[in-house]
């Protein structure tokens, strides 16, 4: 499989996100990684890592769920492009994934979900007490995973992040999402 997919290794950092108090729409999201219609090529997913910041959970009500979900499309996307940087790339090659903010541009079909995690909160322990505690991190990593169980985004597809449930007014929760992929090569 390394074969295959050795035209290059990517990252993108996709910015901060806020948990909302209304759920996204169908195809609205967060960030998406698509790969163009006509690009001839495979993108593998390989990790996407989102630190999630732990508040005071007496402070929020819900516990709303962020998800990647599949799509696939048609058109050229005119939203704002998130900058990537090649970890590994083979000599003159460049990336055919593109990571962007917005699917303006797109008409998507919905292919399901893959992977959810729920913002969680923290619990205070009392008054005066003092607590730590450690970003809340999920992970999707498939890197491990029998080929055929891997998420392999072909042209005209991808993958969107978004927030189906319900959250609350003024939520203070945060999130960051760190993306990595591979690209096949020809």
């Amino acid at each position: 499989m390394r074969q295959k997919f050795n035209r290059g290794t990517y990252f993108a950092q996709t910015g901060v996100h806020s948990i909302n108090a209304a759920a996204d729409g169908l195809s609205d999201g967060r960030w998406l990684l698509i790969n163009p219609v006509n690009s001839g090529r495979m993108i593998l997913l390989i990790d996407a890592v989102m630190s999630c910041q732990l508040i005071d959970g007496t402070v929020t009500t819900t516990c709303p769920r962020i998800q990647l979900e599949r799509f696939s499309f048609t058109g050229t996307t005119s939203g704002s492009k998130v900058t990537i940087c090649p970890l590994h790339i083979t000599r003159g090659q460049n990336h055919i994934g593109e990571v962007v903010t917005s699917n303006s541009g797109l008409k998507m079909t919905m292919l399901g979900a893959f992977w959810a995690y729920l913002t969680l909160g923290v619990i205070k322990i009392g008054s005066g007490v003092t607590q730590t505690a450690e970003l809340h991190s999920p992970v999707f990593h498939h890197l491990d995973s029998p080929f055929e169980n891997k998420i392999m985004i072909e042209a005209g597809e991808g993958i969107i992040c978004r927030q189906p449930d319900v959250g609350m007014v003024n939520d203070p929760r945060r999130y960051i999402t760190n993306i990595i992929w591979g690209e096949e090569s020809q």
